[in-house]
């Protein structure tokens, strides 16, 4: 996934809506800001592997509670190792932490991110 989507403030137009992932997560001002990122752009990774809608998956609920399994854990750790440039254990993704909290490790453990 090379996209995720980011709010922006009203007025600007829908084409600056859509946004790489890498730049948006580089870029957030903030670790919350870059782990808000990190978990959208894992909430749709999830839909599309899982093949659900993205507005039944809750930010506040663990992954394993959707069915993920280990092959599915895997599969999203090198999605997330690739992409944010952080190494987390598959236990880290399916040990019960919620996207949120995933996208927290992520943004901390990031090699792209400068640590403050």
């Amino acid at each position: 996934m090379r996209q995720a989507e980011y709010t922006f403030k009203r007025g600007e137009n829908l084409a600056s809506h859509i946004r790489t992932f890498w730049s948006a997560f580089t870029e957030a001002s903030s670790g919350d800001a870059a782990a808000s990122i990190v978990a959208e752009a894992l909430k749709m990774k999830a839909s599309r592997v899982l093949g659900l809608p993205a507005d039944l998956i809750s930010m506040n609920s663990a992954l394993d509670s959707y069915g993920v399994d280990s092959f599915v854990g895997l599969e999203l750790q090198i999605w997330l190792s690739k992409e944010s440039g952080a190494n987390l254990a598959v236990f880290d993704i399916l040990g019960g932490a919620t996207l949120l909290r995933i996208g927290q490790m992520v943004a901390a453990k990031s090699a792209l991110r400068t640590q403050s």
